[in-house]
């Protein structure tokens, strides 16, 4: 505001009329120097401002940049009068003008009364801290007393006057605005809470001032914490100067309540005494500031229990000021500054006039916070949770407000940081019941990518995803990932859904940022991880691998629980990931179509995620199985052995036979069976009536129906009607996508028998073959991996080696002809041969495996859905060949779940991993119906996947 501007208003001014000239009334808004004030009307808005410089005398010279010399005693008279006079109401008269400069000399009282005592020349006078200039005597009353004051203190030397250089110099401060170090004001107050004290010297916005430190004299750029009051920038425009040229200046372009918002400021804090609880440093190309909340002295003062009223309150409650939450710094005063912004929208003030609620993406129930227990963390920022609430479904979501590095597919190794990020999570809430709170839902895109010969097929379908806020006793699982830099946090602006932490998410990343931590820093610096899924290998890559951890306590993490005894785990001593099994026990399906025992496999997958799923456990492997699945014990933090807790409640039962009776802990297993089998809970309810009525059914099983056989060199074959039904299966062995080993439910208690059996057989004692056998030959033989004997059919024999396949496993290799035994004619050897083979040859009705250059992925897509799966098989037809001695064939459809759903071959073929496929036998018009009925599913799929060029079907050809 110029002072010609302001002296065409002022005569609008009370005034009284005891003097000659008019006194006028005005508020000191500013202190320049002792001798040069800013007035401005008391009530007029927008404010009338007038500079006055006192009359008659000068003060010392003040510095107000860098550059300026300061003199002795200028600090100690500004002071003097910015304490009386800084947001009072004075008296003035004007008394000359410089006609050159324009500026305005007068005389300033700070009384009622307009005598000598109260006016300010004077006072600075008589206490030494101004000279008087002579020269401009006008003889009045009030000029000679101010020359008696001037003489009295020269003579006493008092403050200028004074001539001890030692009192100079300690008068004389040393003013700094470069080179200040920041991080150290910061460091003095922060750390000890204690409050900087300081006064304002300039104000450029509503949150933006310029203070200067009472101890160091520093003079600082500060933003208010956690708040944006409308800025004030700055244009350059084109006017026409003195000499009639166009010149370039810059003229302010506020922003709508800018001006107004620095006024609110000014009047309230312009040099004015403050404490600041400095918050953060701000050191970027475009400034360095300190960041901090003000409090005026006097509030400080006045609360002594509670947390003081803060600047930005006021400004957020006025609605001259948006709260910022990511700005907070973690300040005290972020709850007060919310409350105040609410209150301003709800009364619409300001640059709240027009607000409008945002839309919520929120559905009906969204609002309401969850209970529920993590099942699965997929990366650092997504989830699989299962809710508390009966009824509702497991459900992914993903973390509000924050991206964490991709874990990658299945084949493709993880960013940098992502599997810490992943392992933070866990670590947060494993083993822990979480809250969920949902903040906004988003649609978002989701791609399945099947890679065939190479090329990757992508489809992309969009689900509508929760994110939420996931906390564990009150605290956001978010937190600690963003503090170690291990996720980062996404910019939400101010009317977005977002987090009700997201300032505190903000504040945590911007300490992780500055001190460049995990996705912050170097990528260089992230530590190399791959991750070696053996639960997708076959049987000789996990053979080769075990030896690392085979007989060894290790320490693990429960990635996924299976069912009661059976879980994924993760090893990040060795960085792999297992399936592992509990050595000794069986348990039901939750598919079981016995209602109890599938309530008992329920109860049991519970129990199991309630005290393994994501928790860190150590586990002792004692070996590996035929279908590649370690087994051993595990052990929880502070507990004992797993499994004798599982028996023990009766979620699973102990098995029978050889392999158990070498168990080492075989007698605890026998007793915690024995006491579920006395209190007769789960699986041990009617424990003898059960395994009697099992025994007869397995025996009625073991004697199978005689085979027939056409004549004439025709395929024999035997339809199976819908009705026969569905039985639960597992898959042992892939050939490939169309020939498959299984066994049936009850082949646990088979091969139960058979240990038994097999353990009063001495085989190592025993000779081998006196010549290789025949092709066909049943036998014994050792297994290369585990030295155990199995039940065996030789294949081929090729010198002294013998290709065999094991019977009750379907899996097949390469032995010795040394390590197999005759089936020797005796009571044992009999009664182990009645029992049928515990595993079936099958194949897939109705469909063909692709070519040999898709038939890798083929197998890989079947057996990550199928192998060591609990499915569901109907037998559709048998094909008894064209003479009795060609080989008898099951063909079968295989389900996902037990009524029915979920074809194999319907993936199979929607995938292009095989094709339809239908045996000239049975295109007859017999068959016609039931084929029609049952290929028509089949077709479609196929058809689709010929669309979409997938698989096998890529090129637009088959084979």
């Amino acid at each position: 505001t110029t002072s010609s501007l302001a002296h065409t208003h002022f005569h609008t001014f009370s005034h009284t009329h005891t003097h000659e000239k008019p006194m006028i009334e005005a508020v000191v808004k500013s202190v320049l120097s002792a001798d040069t004030l800013i007035l401005a009307h008391p009530t007029k808005l927008p404010p009338v401002e007038k500079m006055v410089t006192l009359a008659n005398i000068n003060a010392p010279r003040y510095a107000k940049k860098a550059g300026d010399k300061e003199e002795p005693f200028a600090y100690m008279a500004r002071e003097y009068v910015r304490q009386k006079c800084i947001g009072k109401i004075v008296r003035f008269e004007v008394s000359y003008s410089n006609p050159k400069t324009g500026r305005d000399f007068g005389h300033i009282y700070l009384g009622p009364n307009n005598d000598v005592e109260s006016n300010l020349g004077y006072q600075l006078i008589e206490r030494g801290l101004a000279t008087l200039v002579k020269s401009r005597s006008d003889g009045t009353e009030l000029q000679e007393r101010m020359l008696d004051a001037f003489e009295k203190a020269q003579q006493a030397g008092r403050g200028i006057h004074t001539n001890d250089p030692n009192i100079l110099r300690e008068n004389t401060r040393q003013p700094k605005w470069d080179h200040i170090n920041l991080r150290d004001i910061k460091k003095r107050f922060h750390a000890n809470q204690t409050p900087m004290r300081c006064v304002v010297e300039h104000v450029l916005s509503g949150s933006t001032v310029v203070v200067q430190l009472n101890d160091s004299f520093e003079n600082v750029l500060l933003h208010m914490t956690g708040i944006r009051c409308p800025r004030i920038r700055y244009k350059t425009v084109q006017e026409i100067g003195k000499d009639g040229k166009v010149v370039h200046v810059k003229r302010p372009d506020p922003e709508p309540l800018a001006q107004e918002a620095r006024h609110f400021t000014e009047a309230r804090l312009l040099n004015r005494d403050i404490v600041v609880y400095v918050d953060a440093v701000r050191e970027d190309k475009h400034e360095n500031s300190l960041i901090g909340s003000i409090v005026s002295s006097s509030n400080v003062q006045q609360q002594q229990t509670t947390l003081p009223r803060v600047h930005q309150e006021d400004l957020l409650q006025k609605g001259f000021a948006r709260f910022i939450d990511y700005e907070t710094y973690g300040s005290s005063f972020a709850k007060q500054l919310q409350r105040a912004e609410h209150e301003a929208k709800g009364k619409r003030l300001r640059i709240w006039k027009d607000y409008q609620e945002p839309e919520s993406s929120l559905q009906k129930g969204d609002q309401q916070e969850i209970r529920a227990r993590a099942v699965e963390i997929l990366s650092g920022d997504k989830i699989r949770v299962r809710y508390l609430t009966p009824g509702r479904e497991e459900e992914l979501i993903a973390l509000s407000c924050i991206r964490a590095p991709k874990m990658g597919a299945k084949n493709a190794q993880p960013e940098p940081w992502a599997v810490e990020a992943k392992e933070k999570l866990r670590s947060a809430i494993g083993g822990h019941k979480v809250s969920i709170k949902v903040d906004y839902r988003r649609p978002v895109k989701v791609s399945r990518t099947t890679t065939v010969d190479g090329e990757k097929h992508t489809e992309t379908s969009e689900e509508d995803r929760k994110f939420a806020t996931v906390r564990v006793k009150g605290k956001n699982v978010a937190l600690p990932m963003v503090k170690s830099g291990l996720v980062s946090v996404i910019f939400r602006k101010f009317d977005e859904e977002r987090s009700d932490d997201y300032g505190e998410l903000k504040d945590t990343e911007r300490v992780a940022i500055n001190n460049k931590k995990g996705v912050h820093g170097n990528p260089k610096n992230a530590p190399k991880q791959f991750i070696n899924d053996m639960s997708f290998k076959n049987l000789g890559e996990v053979q080769k691998f075990a030896p690392l951890i085979l007989g060894k306590k290790v320490k693990a993490v429960v990635e996924k629980v299976h069912a009661a005894h059976r879980m994924k785990l993760f090893i990040p001593k060795h960085h792999c990931k297992i399936t592992f099994t509990l050595s000794g026990i069986s348990v039901p399906s939750v598919k079981s179509s016995d209602p109890e025992e599938a309530q008992i496999a329920q109860e049991g997958l519970d129990y199991a995620m309630d005290q393994l799923l994501l928790r860190d456990v150590e586990v002792d492997i004692a070996s590996v199985n035929n279908v590649g699945n370690f087994l051993g014990n595990i052990f929880v933090k502070g507990k004992n052995n797993y499994v004798y807790d599982l028996i023990r409640q009766g979620f699973a039962e102990v098995r029978t036979g050889k392999f158990v009776d070498k168990l080492k802990n075989v007698q605890q297993l026998r007793e915690a069976e024995a006491e579920g089998q006395q209190n007769e809970v789960g699986l041990y309810k009617n424990w003898r009536e059960k395994r009697a009525q099992k025994q007869q059914e397995q025996e009625e099983e073991a004697n199978p129906a005689p085979q027939h056989h056409n004549k004439g060199g025709e395929h024999a074959i035997k339809i199976h009607p819908d009705e026969s039904g569905l039985h639960q299966i597992r898959v042992t062995e892939i050939v490939d996508v169309s020939h498959l080993y299984m066994q049936t439910s009850d082949a646990a208690q088979y091969l139960s028998k058979i240990d038994a059996l097999m353990r009063q057989l001495d085989l190592s004692r025993t000779s081998s073959f006196p010549a290789p056998p025949k092709a066909g030959t049943l036998c014994f033989s050792k297994f290369s991996y585990d030295n155990a004997w199995y039940r065996a059919k030789v294949k081929s024999v090729q010198g002294d080696q013998a290709t065999v396949v094991y019977i009750d496993f379907g899996n097949s290799e390469q032995v010795a002809v040394s390590d197999l035994r005759p089936v020797e004619n005796n009571a044992i050897t009999k009664e182990l041969y009645q029992i049928p083979p515990q595993v079936k040859e099958v194949f897939l009705a109705f469909i063909a495996p692709p070519q040999d250059e898709y038939a890798d992925d083929a197998y890989y897509f079947l057996s990550e859905r199928i192998q060591d799966k609990d499915l569901y098989a109907r037998l559709e037809f048998e094909d008894h060949g064209t003479t009795s001695n060609s080989p008898h064939k099951q063909y079968v459809t295989l389900y996902t779940n037990p009524d029915g759903t979920g074809n194999i071959q319907e993936e199979l073929l929607k995938n292009g991993f095989a094709c339809v496929n239908i045996p000239d036998y049975l295109k007859k018009k017999a068959y016609s119906m039931w084929l029609a009925r049952k290929s028509q599913a089949l077709v479609r799929a196929e058809e689709l996947a010929k669309t979409v060029h997938t698989g096998i079907w890529e090129r637009g050809e088959g084979f």
